[in-house]
């Protein structure tokens, strides 16, 4: 008896893991970080039947904050930003085999988290299997010294970090932040996205 017991605890235990749904975020500064730095884990994780949620903190404007760029019909961060949905599009397809492109378009829904309103995207499997969440917070690009740009008032993530600035506004003007709102937010997103997984992966290309 005790030993039919023992196998309805560890079968149960079992299908505990394998309902879990594991959960790995990216953080990264502009749209194509993962891509350049972080792909082949980006790919396991996909590989492995699990959901990958990117933040990607800043619009990668390069100055031109909410404007369009070389004659372009929407504006050059928007570009970028359709630009990242799409390459995540194109990895969760690759990863899903055989049955890739049969999910909804990702397109631009709204999530508040931490009292801001945030651009959300989402593609894959509604069960969240092999799923890919992009979160884009918008913010001005501060440059690779995190000086800014004279087009987003030389606003950065760098100064805001060195409380050099009191505070950043996303380049479409739907939030401010604070440090400590930015911190929250990404917790926010966290808490939001995780699931029941217990066990969190954070992947960043520089803590700095």
């Amino acid at each position: 008896m005790k030993k039919i017991f023992l196998l309805i605890l560890i079968f149960a235990s079992v299908l505990k893991v394998q309902a879990q749904l594991p959960v790995t975020f990216y953080v990264q500064g502009d749209a194509d970080d993962w891509q350049l730095f972080m792909s082949e884990k980006f790919i396991l994780d996909l590989d492995m039947g699990g959901k990958v949620v990117v933040i990607t903190l800043t619009a990668g404007d390069e100055g031109n904050g909410n404007t369009a760029f070389n004659g372009s019909p929407m504006a050059y961060y928007l570009a970028k930003e359709r630009g990242g949905v799409y390459a995540s599009k194109f990895v969760a397809d690759y990863m899903n085999t055989p049955y890739p492109n049969t999910y909804t378009i990702p397109t631009a829904q709204t999530a508040v988290i931490s009292g801001k309103t945030l651009v959300k995207y989402i593609y894959g499997n509604p069960n969240g299997t092999g799923s890919v969440v992009n979160y884009y917070l918008r913010l001005p690009d501060g440059g690779h010294s995190g000086a800014g740009f004279p087009g987003t008032s030389n606003k950065s993530l760098k100064k805001l970090k060195e409380n050099t600035i009191p505070n950043i506004t996303s380049v479409d003007g739907a939030n401010t932040y604070t440090w400590s709102q930015l911190v929250n937010t990404l917790l926010g997103i966290i808490n939001a996205e995780r699931g029941t997984d217990p066990q969190l992966w954070i992947n960043t290309a520089n803590l700095n």
